[in-house]
């Protein structure tokens, strides 16, 4: 009986040890992770959070005119310096180079305990790193427990399905266990309800920002509309504590035509034969042909307005074959006017200083207008970073041979257009922001007015008084526009005498 008894006891004891000892392989051998790819030969003490994001946001609009595409993205490199930056803000002592013989700078933060049979141990989180694998970015943290080598890893899965990006959650897991299957993944959503980070919450911490950022909790995933990407662009690109400026207006302006044209996208780019993942913007469609990149050498002849202006009234009081008193202005000498007027167009120049200390321009190299009968074309050459486009104005003619000529201007305004080109190959937008920019500019001139409301661009009695009227004065002109008749390639300026001996004379 007593042998059955000690038995009994050895099988219980046997089955305990089993058991126990089998969780402990278990839990051994499922956390026991020897991956360890930390790109220690990347670090350096010089690496900042702030220049790397610099370098990441603005580096490609340093050759924003030799490229057909512009990306705002991060390489693998780029993502473990990010990485290391943000390690080193929290933990200033770490940084694992050569020069690194201490505990202290090898490991994020850890101990050394003793234990038994084995002496020493570090238990510490050595190092964290990112890997872009096909369509995902997995994120390590790599941990020495004792003298288990393991490893935590945070897998996001990158989709777009029907114009919504996706970033979901795939793994995170300790070792070989993945909390995120199985029953892990049931007890997921009660967890984070527990602790306040529920679908909602998160939500509500996204609109508050203004970030145009969704988490489903199902999904274990974050979603934002392609549309919103421009939004997404901006915020990167708009300092905290910047103001509002013409500048910016003109900048964000630019992004909203690329968004409305389905010209950005995300996700994962090569570029330069590396794997980069970010917003990539093209530029493609903005180009012109190479000789329409700048203004007719006819029109940057040097001029002065006020000569030409004399001359050509004077030519005409001398004239006695005028059967029908007028001044006629081809469309070469009202461009000559224009860039005479506008100082050869420096004025029409918007700079942005950019954090990594590089200044990027968009400035308007030209503005050629071509006259007819029924429509009125307005080509405004406009030199981004020294990428040239044109943005074309097409304005129908109203109550023509008037004192007040009205150019209607259509609400579809084209980028990078050429002559018999398809439709599918130039930019089309309804932004407003750049034609009332344009049409404030040429108003400044004094030759040609603008209304914001209605779209439109007068040619009026009273403004070509103004202009011609320099043998004169204003009180007293020797002559009177009457009326304005827009014709192909020319203006008509139908004109009275105010003189009656000359009138007489002539």
């Amino acid at each position: 009986m007593i042998k059955g008894i000690f038995k009994l006891i050895f099988g219980l004891l046997l089955t305990v040890i089993v058991l126990v000892g089998s969780v402990l392989a278990f839990v051994y051998f499922s956390i026991r992770d020897k991956t360890n790819e930390i790109p220690y030969e990347l670090y350096s003490e010089d690496i900042t959070f702030e220049d790397e994001v610099n370098n990441i946001l603005f580096s490609s609009l340093d050759q924003f005119s030799e490229n057909t595409e512009l990306d705002v993205s991060f390489s693998e490199d780029n993502l473990n310096k990010l990485i290391f930056a943000i390690i080193r803000q929290n933990y200033p002592n770490y940084l694992p180079t050569d020069d690194c013989d201490e505990f202290s700078c090898q490991v994020i933060a850890g101990t050394k305990i003793d234990l038994p049979v084995i002496g020493k141990r570090a238990v510490a989180v050595k190092g964290a790193y990112g890997k872009f694998v096909n369509q995902d970015i997995r994120f390590y943290v790599i941990l020495d427990l004792g003298s288990i080598p393991s490893t935590i890893n945070l897998t996001l899965s990158f989709q777009e399905n029907d114009g919504v990006y996706k970033l979901i959650i795939k793994r995170l897991s300790l070792g070989k266990l993945n909390i995120l299957s199985g029953l892990g993944k049931i007890f997921l959503g009660p967890v984070l309800n527990a602790v306040g980070l529920s679908e909602e919450k998160i939500n509500q911490v996204f609109e508050q920002k203004n970030i145009p950022l969704t988490f489903n909790q199902k999904e274990l995933s974050f979603n934002f509309d392609k549309e919103n990407l421009s939004e997404v662009i901006k915020k990167l690109l708009t300092p905290k504590d910047s103001t509002p400026s013409e500048e910016n207006e003109m900048l964000m302006s630019l992004l909203d035509i690329f968004a409305s044209n389905d010209l950005i996208n995300f996700g994962f780019f090569d570029k330069n034969e590396i794997k980069h993942f970010g917003i990539r913007l093209t530029l493609e469609k903005l180009s012109v042909k190479e000789e329409r990149r700048s203004l007719p050498h006819n029109v940057q002849t040097p001029f002065n307005t006020e000569v030409f202006i004399n001359n050509k009234t004077q030519s005409f009081i001398l004239s006695n074959l005028v059967s029908e008193p007028k001044l006629t202005f081809t469309n070469l000498d009202f461009n000559r006017i224009i860039y005479d007027k506008t100082n050869y167009y420096q004025d029409f120049r918007f700079e942005f200083n950019l954090p990594n200390g590089k200044t990027f321009v968009i400035k308007i190299d030209g503005i050629l207008i071509d006259f007819s009968s029924s429509e009125v074309t307005i080509d405004i050459l406009i030199n981004i970073n020294n990428l040239v486009t044109i943005m074309r104005l097409r304005g129908e003619v109203i109550d023509n041979n008037t004192d007040a000529v009205k150019i209607k201007v259509s609400e579809i305004i084209t980028l990078g257009e050429d002559p018999g080109e398809e439709e599918i190959d130039f930019i089309k937008t309804q932004n407003t922001y750049l034609l009332n920019l344009i049409g404030d500019n040429l108003a400044s001139l004094e030759i040609i007015s603008y209304d914001k409301d209605s779209r439109t661009f007068m040619l009026d009695s009273k403004t070509f008084n103004n202009l011609i009227n320099v043998t004169g004065n204003n009180d007293n002109p020797l002559i009177t526009v009457e009326k304005i008749n827009i014709l192909e390639g020319k203006l008509d300026i139908y004109i009275t005498y105010n003189d009656p001996q000359l009138s007489n004379l002539i």
